[in-house]
């Protein structure tokens, strides 16, 4: 589940570089975590760890939760983007917005890059890409992206995201988890 939207929020943050005007038409893309923490809610979670692959440096992450219930409907996400150049230490927010993530994997095989993004978590995980999402234990070793995902018009620098994962029902919400990582993009 979390791997899902970290997928979804590093290929959000490649796609609104496009703006950047810079082409990499050959350059490759060196994609490198550099750190990841996540405050999971206890009632909802029996464990949540994640972390760089140790050996990896930075090229991968592992995953490890346990979820206590099941999620049928109204999971949420919210999530912020941060960037910033290697020159800089304050990040710049550029994009903040939530949606239904049931909503999301509903539709979510019917997008190009939505199934490019969902052959590369089975690969690494046993995470769901579809609703309800059974309690149970959920794990994703070494995990890369695919560089294929990252469109060809981008910029390099260092970027942050941050997610609220929760559950919405009518006015009150339930946290699921908070999650927030850095990455380092160099074309």
């Amino acid at each position: 589940m979390i791997i899902i939207l970290r997928m979804v929020l590093f290929n959000l943050i490649a796609m609104i570089m496009l703006e950047s005007g810079e082409c990499r038409k050959s350059k490759p893309v060196d994609f490198k975590f550099l750190s990841m923490s996540t405050i999971s809610n206890p009632e909802l979670l029996k464990y949540c760890n994640v972390g760089i692959t140790p050996g990896s440096n930075g090229r991968s992450f592992d995953m490890n939760a346990y979820l206590l219930t099941n999620i049928t409907k109204n999971l949420y996400i919210g999530l912020k983007f941060y960037t910033r150049s290697k020159k800089e230490t304050e990040y710049k927010e550029f994009f903040d917005y939530g949606f239904n993530i049931c909503r999301l994997m509903e539709g979510f095989m019917s997008q190009t890059v939505a199934r490019l993004w969902s052959a590369n978590l089975k690969k690494f995980s046993n995470l769901p890409t579809t609703c309800p999402i059974r309690h149970g234990e959920y794990y994703v070793r070494k995990m890369r992206i695919d560089k294929k995902s990252v469109p060809m018009v981008a910029i390099s620098g260092i970027y942050m995201a941050k997610v609220h994962l929760y559950i919405k029902n009518g006015p009150v919400s339930s946290l699921i988890a908070n999650t927030s990582l850095e990455a380092e993009i160099n074309f």
